[in-house]
């Protein structure tokens, strides 16, 4: 249950809506006072949300900071890679499809190449709310052998299907393995709701976010005053872990 209507309630809580509401209210309205207000507050959000400097400064508050690899002192026996990279690929079922936070894939690769990891655990199964029996994990398990991890450092977690899930049967994987020795890959904005879900079922590892949206202040015009759909994106982000976070608390997840 809790599943289902975090998933729903990520889809309908999110900037383009809430502004196209508004909208729908300035046609709509039953009176004038109505749809004046509803068209004053949907110009608001539309420029609220569509501005990229503005979106940035919200970005850069929630991601958690990247991790230099100077600062890794010694290699981590396992890499955790969390799921969330692939594409809807029905059309075209002999190849994988990858595509915004690919850089979980790529960073956690080359973590391997530099020996900083010695082996991987890539969790996730499907998170899709229909009856879809796609696993990820196991789809991109060929993708990093193609890639030149050799198979035998390879483990998949291909039951869990949201962020507590992953913590849950990636640990349940690692029995007996010293959390220090492991290091936790997903995307900077995800990491916060993920390292949390760990370290509250006592599995204090360390972090690498990758896959970063925020970017250093930019005073230029377009950024500061024209209106953008990246900021719209940035803000889908943003809203989509926002609601985690508080879905999280409440349900102890976190």
């Amino acid at each position: 249950m809790f599943f289902i209507l975090s998933k729903t309630i990520g889809i309908l809580i999110r900037p383009l809506i809430l502004t196209s509401i508004g909208f729908l209210f300035t046609l709509l309205g039953r009176t004038e006072r109505i749809r004046k207000s509803s068209f004053a507050i949907s110009l608001i959000l539309f420029f609220f949300f569509s501005n990229e400097f503005i979106a940035n400064e919200a970005m850069t508050l929630l991601e958690s900071p990247m991790v230099p690899l100077s600062s890794i002192k010694s290699p981590y026996e396992w890499g955790i890679m969390l799921c969330g990279v692939t594409k809807s690929n029905e059309q075209m079922p002999d190849r994988v499809m990858i595509g915004g936070a690919a850089d979980r894939v790529n960073h956690t690769i080359m973590l391997y190449k530099k020996g900083l990891i010695r082996k991987i655990l890539i969790s996730g199964g499907s998170g899709r709310m229909t009856g879809n029996k796609f696993s990820e994990a196991t789809a991109l398990l060929n993708v990093f052998t193609m890639m030149g991890v050799p198979a035998v450092d390879i483990q998949i977690e291909s039951e869990s299907r949201n962020t507590y899930e992953n913590a849950k049967e990636s640990i349940r994987l690692l029995e007996g393995v010293n959390p220090k020795n492991c290091v936790l890959i997903t995307s900077a904005s995800h990491m916060p709701r993920s390292i949390r879900c760990f370290r509250k079922q006592n599995f204090d590892c360390d972090a690498f976010p990758v896959d970063t949206h925020h970017h250093p202040r930019e005073f230029t015009i377009d950024v500061l005053l024209i209106p953008s759909l990246n900021g719209f994106s940035t803000w889908d982000t943003i809203f989509r872990e926002t609601i985690g976070l508080v879905a999280y608390k409440l349900a102890g997840y976190i």
